[in-house]
């Protein structure tokens, strides 16, 4: 026999006898079927504890979102506040300006009326101090008359 031979003979050997002893090694039906059984059971709290985690982010996420939503109205509500103040402020103002500006206007027709009146109170002034003069002349003239005719006399 040749090298070869031996070395073929001797492992065929030896895989025989390893494959029996791995057959006896093999574990029976029931112990299979129970460490698949086992197998599923811990894939099955796997998935669980998986869906229990995934609940509880879906829930912190839920919170988070709703935390940041309250806080987003809030800061709204406070820019509107901010606005509205601030309309409020200039309505304010307006209405303080345009209560000046009507009593600007108030005061100067006032003004322009107390000037027409004075107007009108020294023309008739001037009026009666020309009727006046006027009957002062018309007395001296028909007194000027009588004395002419009783010196003509």
């Amino acid at each position: 026999m040749n090298k070869t031979t031996i070395l073929t003979l001797a492992a065929g050997i030896l895989l025989a006898t390893t494959g029996l002893s791995q057959a006896q090694d093999r574990p029976s039906k029931g112990e299979m079927r129970q460490k698949m059984q086992d197998q599923r059971q811990q894939m099955r709290e796997k998935m669980q504890d998986h869906r229990q985690e995934l609940r509880e982010n879906l829930e912190e996420h839920r919170i988070e979102r709703k935390e940041a939503m309250e806080e987003k109205r809030e800061e709204l509500h406070e820019q509107h506040q901010q606005h509205r103040e601030m309309m409020r402020e200039k309505r304010e103002e307006f209405k303080e300006k345009r209560h000046e500006a009507r009593q600007e206007h108030k005061e100067e027709r006032k003004e322009a009326r107390q000037e027409r009146r004075e107007q009108r109170q020294d023309y008739r002034q001037e009026k009666r101090a020309d009727r006046k003069e006027a009957r002062q002349e018309r007395r001296s003239d028909r007194k000027d008359a009588r004395q002419d005719r009783r010196s003509e006399r």
